[in-house]
């Protein structure tokens, strides 16, 4: 564990705690004792600004020291971390990372356990219920603070001397306040959140910080298809896909964790695992979350329990709040509809009580109509309160713009993968004199498309074998040009493009391509690799063959969760304008999608239709009319199909992709 991974995921979790002050630090060690930014720190866990503690600019080391100290027994006496804990002040004020990773540690631990408490609640899909308490992780319930009866104990100087090395100013009275009982609740609508955690497991000793944290995953992933299926991807099949928190450390398992909470950001099948992909699903992450955060894929790739449960935790709690928050925009969409059918039953016109001759009618439906009436004024009065309820909870204009601004990212991060795609290869920075077998390990390099082969820039003439690829970039466009990935057309050779003989060895000096940049395949993981080169290697294959192959094999296999998502990542508006270079088609070719069987045989929907069906007994029941291809048959026909048969699952998934978009399935082709 490097200290540099340490650093980057503390600085996280401060950044976090710290957003509502707008405030971001670079690097916690050095960081935490500049300005205001402990004062903040404590003034966010505790709930209040503690009076003793300001800006630490311009003291004496002494005074920070005492400043260290107030502020740990500020955190303990509300019980923010133990007691016991031992945090040395003089060493913290020395800027110490044992002793501030101590501290940050037990602050974290802090926030897991909020966390585990509430994590029944914060997974409620009921829109209001999820409503009813907000999530805020600074404590807005605050102590009445009794002195103790003996307050002042008195520290002799040779004590000081002892505690402190030299530290005299410790000589003096020291305020103790009776400690704060342990059923005080410092949320509002705490125990409402604990009501919905099984009794068996309020009865339970607290856990260790990374079983909690583990609890809290396997939790979310069971609450997806997409998450109970991870175990393909990590170690084995088990009533939990999540086994240990190592198991996520890698892009897939975080890419999936992201689309729990923000569905199709992320699409497993095309993606590698890799850190690339790592690297983009954090960014995607932080950009959501507007948090400001140094780690990386490296970081989480060199495993620490403490460290990973400090990001898990910061990456929980942010995710968590924008849940509740979309569940705001979504509860208010449906309270104002039910506001609006409310109006529209109270404002009908009420039925005649006089006939043409103005002799009374006899009405017997007209109580059931009061009645009719009463209730939806009741129910416009119910939605108005808690219409108003809402808007002294939540700043609703704040949680509509955060729902957009992440839809927002999704698009981007789609895009992003869409250019990456275009681009097919990433570039490395190498950062030391290293072989290129140290560079993939350190890194987390993935090279299966290239069969564990990556490629060296070219810095000085070589003769270069017939057999090894080549990979040429442009300067002045970035563009990369090689014929063998599929990108290019069949006849293209990338030796010919360099005016070199394609069938011989040939020794290519870069110095004579002053607008490329040249990069060679490195065959062997032994090669060593220089400081500051550049080392090239495949994210993303070539073409929309493989793509297509995979949609054709999951209609097959009747996976039909891997082609919705399919439809609906090449579906988005960052691929209507791309090209697939060898057949030319403006976008993938999804005709296979179009398939489904029909009996033994495989047929081709041309399009839907909506329609109803009357059943035998006379039950009229919605249906699809679906307007088909048999091309073994050579035939067209049509067959109407309706929601409760089941042999049609993959079907009624196409359906669903039909709701999303606003365009016939059949104009996908």
């Amino acid at each position: 564990m490097s200290l540099r991974t340490r650093i980057n995921c503390y600085t996280a979790w401060v950044n976090f705690r710290l957003l509502e002050y707008d405030v971001n630090l670079n690097n916690v060690i050095s960081d935490i004792l500049q300005g205001s930014n402990l004062k903040l720190l404590v003034n966010s866990m505790v709930g209040y600004p503690p009076k003793r503690l300001a800006s630490l600019d311009d003291l004496t080391q002494n005074q920070v020291i005492t400043r260290v100290e107030w502020a740990v027994k500020e955190l303990k006496s509300i019980n923010v971390i133990p007691a016991k804990s031992e945090i040395d002040g003089r060493l913290f004020a020395m800027r110490s990372s044992d002793q501030i990773f101590n501290l940050l540690g037990l602050l974290v631990q802090h926030d897991i356990q909020f966390l585990w408490d509430r994590q029944e609640f914060l997974r409620l899909r009921d829109n209001n219920k999820l409503c009813e308490v907000p999530l805020k992780w600074v404590p807005d319930q605050v102590p009445t603070r009794t002195l103790k009866a003996n307050p002042t104990t008195q520290i002799d100087e040779d004590d000081a001397m002892l505690m402190g090395f030299g530290n005299t100013v410790a000589a003096q009275h020291s305020v103790e306040y009776e400690p704060i009982p342990e059923d005080f609740e410092r949320y509002s609508g705490q125990q409402i959140c604990l009501n919905y955690k099984p009794v068996q497991k309020r009865m339970k000793k607290r856990l260790s910080p990374e079983k909690a944290m583990l609890e809290i995953l396997q939790g979310q992933f069971n609450c997806t298809e997409e998450g109970k299926a991870l175990g393909r991807i990590v170690r084995d099949r088990s009533r939990h896909s999540i086994k240990s928190l190592r198991d996520m450390t890698n892009s897939q398992a975080f890419c999936a964790l992201i689309n729990t909470f923000i569905p199709d950001t992320f699409s497993n099948e095309i993606l590698l695992r890799d850190r690339w992909a790592f690297n983009l699903a954090l960014k995607t992450f932080e950009k959501m979350t507007h948090l400001q955060s140094p780690v990386t894929a490296e970081d989480l790739s060199n495993y620490d329990n403490q460290c990973f449960c400090a990001y898990l935790c910061t990456f929980f709690m942010l995710m968590y709040k924008f849940k509740q928050c979309q569940s705001v925009v979504r509860r208010l969409g449906e309270v104002k509809m039910m506001i609006r059918r409310a109006e529209l039953e109270i404002g009908k016109n009420p039925a005649p009580t006089v006939d043409e001759y103005g002799l009374p009618i006899k009405t017997p439906t007209s109580q059931p109509q009061n009645e009719a009436k009463s209730h939806w004024a009741h129910v416009l009065k119910s939605c108005q309160d808690e219409l108003e309820s809402l808007g002294k909870l939540y700043d609703v204009s704040w949680c509509e713009n955060w729902v957009k601004h992440v839809g927002e990212v999704q698009n981007q991060t789609r895009q992003i993968i869409r250019n990456k795609m275009k681009d097919r290869f990433d570039v490395i920075i190498v950062p030391q004199n290293m072989s290129v077998s140290e560079l993939v390990t350190s890194l987390n390099l993935n090279l299966s498309i290239t069969k564990c082969h990556g490629f060296a820039q070219l810095y000085s003439k070589e003769l270069v074998a017939v057999d090894k690829k080549i990979v040429v970039r442009n300067h002045k466009t970035g563009e990369f040009l090689d014929d063998f990935s599929g990108s290019s057309k069949d006849d293209f050779s990338i030796r010919k493009f360099l005016g070199y003989n394609s069938g011989i060895m040939v020794e290519i000096n870069p110095e004579k391509h002053p607008k490329y940049d040249i990069f060679v395949e490195v065959p062997t993981l032994s090669k060593m690799l220089r400081a500051g080169s550049e080392y090239l290697y495949m994210v993303f294959p070539g073409g929309m063959g493989l793509y297509e192959n995979m949609l054709q094999k999951a209609v097959k296999n009747g996976e039909f969760e891997m082609v919705r998502k399919f439809v609906v990542f090449f579906n988005s508006n960052s691929y209507v304008n791309s090209r697939d270079p060898n057949t030319g088609s403006d976008r993938l070719s999804i005709s296979p999608i179009m398939l489904f069987h029909f009996g033994e045989r495989l047929v081709k929907v041309e399009s839907l239709e909506r329609s109803f069906i009357e059943t035998p007994t006379a039950e009229i029941k919605p249906c699809i009319i679906i307007h088909y291809t048999d091309y073994e048959r050579g035939c067209e026909g049509s067959t109407r199909v309706t929601m409760g048969m089941m042999h049609w699952e993959f079907f009624l998934a196409l359906i669903d992709i039909e709701e999303h978009f606003p365009v016939n399935l059949g104009a996908l082709q």
